[in-house]
């Protein structure tokens, strides 16, 4: 995942009609330290109870809303034309 290593990854990826997606990864991950997924240029931040780290970036000229979060001794990374998706996935 973005900078962190991974034991094992496993992802799904999601494309509607009008092209937004949602694109979930979850990766095994030996050090289960939130501190450890730390990301350049993300903020520390909390979404549905999860604290993890969060960022934008620009996708074939869309924003694109990431946020992630350790899970169950579990890397996870959710990403998301519509920020309020991400929300809606924790829950």
């Amino acid at each position: 995942m973005d900078g962190n290593a991974v034991d094992t990854e496993v992802s799904a990826d999601y494309r509607n009609n009008n092209g937004e997606k949602l694109d979930i990864h979850v990766g095994s991950k030996t050090n289960s330290k939130i501190e450890t997924i730390n990301l350049p240029n993300a903020q520390k931040k909390t979404i549905a109870g999860k604290d993890g780290y969060y960022w934008t970036e620009m996708d074939d000229g869309r924003t694109e809303y990431n946020f992630e979060y350790l899970q169950d001794g579990k890397i996870v990374k959710i990403e998301t034309h519509n920020e309020d998706v991400i929300n809606q996935v924790i829950s």
